[in-house]
C-alpha cells in the first residue's frame, strides 16, 4: 500500500500555466471554424457543420494536451464572442446588403423592384421562348439570417402569380416591414416548376424596419455560433467526466498500490507496463528503479549496498548493478518491519548447494521446498 503520496508526487500533480504551444492550439480551435463560418465554406458540409466545427474547436486544444476545464470553457467563451461580434455587426449585414439587388438567371433579366403601400411592384424581362408558360414569384419571411445561412418563418412563405405582357413579366407582391427572400421561375400547364427557369434569389430590404433587420441578423448569427459552442462544451465536458472518473480509479488503484504513479508504471528500457511488486520488466528483464516510498511491502527483500536496488532474498546477484553477494547471510525484511540477518543453511536434495532456511526455492538449481 502507497500511503501519504511522497513530496515528488505532489509537486507533479501542481497545475502548470500554459506553454507556447498550447497557446497556440487554443488560438488554431477557435481560428480554423471562425475562418469556415467568416468564408462560408462551412455550408458545403450541409447539416454536418453542426458536429465539425464544434470538434475543430475542441481538437485544437486537445491536440496539444491543454487539460485544465476552465481553459476549455474560457477558449469556448472565447470563441463565441469573437463569432457573435463578428457575425452581428460584420459579416450577417454585409452578407444580407450585398444580396439585396436582383442578378440576372433562370429565365429573368433586368427587373425592377418598386416599393409600394403594400409590398411591392415587380416587372422583370422574360428571356423564354414559350409564353404559355405562368410566371410566379416565391416569397419567403426570414425569421434568422446569420453568417451565410437564412431560416425562414414556419408558415412564412407564400407564391405569387403575374401576368406577361409580351415579354415582360409584372408581379404585385404583398408584405410589410419584415426581410423577405424572393426568387421568380416559371410553372408549365401541370403547375410544376419548369426546370432551369428559376432566377437567383435575393433579399428585400426597402421596406424593412431597422429593428426587424437587426432582430433576425442578430437571432440568427446567436444562433449558428450558440450551436457550435453548445455542443463543443457538451464534447469537452462530456470527455472531462470520463476521464475524471478514469482519474479517480487511476488515483485509487495507486493509493492501494496496485499501479505505479504517472512517470513510473513504464519501463525505462522498453517501455513496457510494469506493475507494483515486479522488480525486473516482464519484457525486457531489466530492473525496474522505483523511488523507495513506492515500493510495495513483500514479504521477503533486503537492498543492495553497492545501488540500494530492492533484492529477493534468494537472489544470487543485484538485479541492477550485478553485484555478486557473498554467502548466503543477508538482511531480511519480514511483512511485520523487522529486519533478520539469515545465517542458517540447509542442503538442497537436488544440486547440494547451501541455501538459506528461510528460502522457499533453491536459488541455484530453482526446485521449491515445501515449509
Amino acid at each position: 500500500m502507497v500511503g501519504n503520496k511522497p513530496d515528488f508526487m505532489i509537486n507533479s500533480e501542481k497545475k502548470t500555466k500554459l506553454n507556447n504551444r498550447q497557446v497556440l492550439g487554443l488560438g488554431f480551435g477557435i481560428l480554423i471554424p471562425l475562418w469556415l463560418l467568416v468564408s462560408g465554406y462551412f455550408r458545403y458540409l450541409g447539416v454536418l457543420w453542426m458536429i465539425i466545427l464544434p470538434v475543430i474547436l475542441y481538437l485544437g486544444p486537445r491536440i496539444t494536451k491543454v487539460r485544465d476545464l476552465k481553459y476549455m470553457i474560457a477558449n469556448g467563451v472565447l470563441f463565441a464572442v469573437i463569432a457573435i461580434l463578428i457575425g452581428g455587426l460584420f459579416m450577417s449585414p454585409d452578407l444580407i446588403n450585398d444580396n439585396n439587388q436582383f442578378r440576372d438567371g433562370g429565365m429573368f433579366k433586368d427587373a425592377v423592384i418598386t416599393p409600394t403601400e403594400t409590398g411591392y411592384s415587380v416587372t422583370a424581362e422574360y428571356t423564354g421562348d414559350d409564353l404559355t408558360l405562368t410566371p410566379v414569384a416565391f416569397l419567403m419571411q426570414v425569421e434568422m439570417a446569420g453568417y451565410w445561412l437564412p431560416y425562414g418563418k414556419e408558415g412564412g412563405t407564400e407564391t405569387f402569380t403575374g401576368t406577361m405582357s409580351g415579354n415582360t413579366v409584372s408581379y404585385d407582391i404583398t408584405a410589410n416591414d419584415k426581410l423577405y427572400i424572393m426568387y421568380f421561375y416559371m410553372n408549365d400547364d401541370d403547375g410544376e416548376k419548369v426546370s432551369g427557369s428559376q432566377s437567383p434569389s435575393m433579399f428585400l430590404t426597402e421596406k424593412t424596419s431597422s429593428s426587424e433587420f437587426n432582430r433576425a441578423v442578430w437571432l440568427g448569427t446567436v444562433y449558428i455560433v450558440g450551436v457550435v459552442v453548445i455542443l463543443y462544451l457538451m464534447i469537452t465536458l462530456f470527455t472531462y467526466a470520463i476521464r475524471s472518473k478514469a482519474n479517480k480509479t487511476r488515483d485509487r488503484m495507486i493509493e492501494q498500490g496496485r499501479l505505479y504513479p504517472d512517470g513510473y508504471g513504464r519501463c525505462k528500457e522498453c517501455g513496457a507496463i510494469v506493475l507494483p511488486g515486479e522488480i525486473s520488466c516482464l519484457k525486457c528483464g531489466a530492473y525496474i528503479d522505483v523511488p523507495k516510498e513506492l515500493r510495495p511491502h513483500k514479504v521477503d527483500y533486503f537492498e543492495c549496498e553497492q545501488c540500494g536496488a530492492e533484492v529477493p532474498e534468494d537472489a544470487e546477484r543485484c538485479p541492477k548493478c550485478n553485484a555478486e553477494f557473498d554467502g548466503f547471510e543477508v538482511e531480511v525484511v519480514r511483512t511485520d518491519g523487522t529486519v533478520e540477518v539469515v545465517q542458517e543453511t540447509f542442503e538442497c536434495p537436488d544440486c547440494k548447494s547451501e541455501v538459506p532456511i528461510s528460502s522457499k526455492t533453491c536459488p541455484v538449481c530453482g526446485r521449491t521446498f515445501r515449509k
